[in-house]
């Protein structure tokens, strides 16, 4: 009750945790490929890219503390 925790990346480990485990997710195929693209781009000649930003989830679970 006196602390929170939470992981990243939404490991497989945390499902299974008591309680469980609450996670910051990433798309790692949109990531994958964003680089992929940013990459080719750079090897083609393009100087600077674009800042991307891909989307992330907060998935909250019985690990972090309510504060309302």
């Amino acid at each position: 009750q006196d602390i929170s925790v939470a992981g990243f990346d939404g490991i497989e480990m945390g499902k299974h945790m008591s309680p469980r485990l609450s996670t910051v997710v990433q798309d790692a195929e949109t990531m994958g490929a964003t680089a992929a693209k940013t990459l080719v781009d750079r090897m083609n000649g393009a100087e600077k890219s674009d800042t991307k930003l891909i989307p992330t989830g907060l998935f909250l679970t019985e690990s972090v503390i309510d504060i309302n």
